[in-house]
């Protein structure tokens, strides 16, 4: 009885609260470094979040890769000498197929119409880029003229050809790389205040400052 008493009087509260403090604390801490542990990935290892979102982003930029190149080769079949000067006047491939320079020049603004648009809008911007290209190919094989002029024309328009079904097929897939486009004011303004605390701690800094 005396050695039980003598047990139960060296408990003081304070000794308990210390205690469940100290366990508690060893609780959050646990806790808290699981989190960071869920947060932290390894290095090397990338995030699946952002892998989804360079897979969404190929097609589009597969459009801009077609649509450069093609207005490229366009362009170049445009400047080329069609038809020699030594038996007359010289004409270039602008002069022989007319919709050389327009298509090329479609081409281009098609790149920054598919970047700002989104939707059906991008799906039917396929079809007039698509088409074009299918002009630009049929004038160029019922117009005689150098093989390599014809050639490199050929594959501008195949080339635009190509961007235009990938707008038509995947336009709808493509994400919208405006949505997120915030002005640099904007962009301040919008704080997440879980991070803005940790971020205090990383710095040293107090977060409970400045606050009500």
């Amino acid at each position: 009885m005396s050695g039980t008493g003598v047990d139960a009087e060296s408990v003081t509260p304070g000794s308990a609260e210390s205690e469940t403090g100290s366990a508690g604390g060893a609780v959050s801490g646990a806790e808290s470094s699981g989190e960071t542990a869920s947060e932290n990935r390894a290095p090397g290892v990338p995030d699946p979040a952002v892998l989804a979102a360079r897979r969404a982003k190929r097609p589009l930029w597969t459009v801009v890769v077609l649509l450069l190149a093609g207005a490229a080769a366009l362009w170049g079949a445009a400047e080329l000498t069609w038809v020699p000067g030594g038996t007359g006047v010289a004409r270039t491939g602008a002069q022989e197929v007319t919709s050389l320079v327009p298509v090329a020049a479609l081409s281009v603004a098609a790149i920054a119409a598919a970047v700002a648009l989104a939707g059906w809008v991008r799906v039917l911007l396929g079809v007039p880029v698509a088409c074009a290209g299918a002009a630009v190919a049929a004038a160029a094989t019922m117009t005689d003229g150098p093989l390599a002029g014809r050639g490199l024309a050929l594959v501008g328009a195949v080339l635009v050809i190509a961007a235009g079904v990938v707008l038509f097929a995947r336009g709808r897939a493509m994400p919208w790389l405006l949505r997120g486009h915030r002005t640099p004011g904007a962009a301040k303004r919008v704080v997440d205040p879980e991070r803005a605390f940790w971020d205090a701690l990383e710095r040293g800094d107090d977060p409970t400052l400045g606050r009500d």
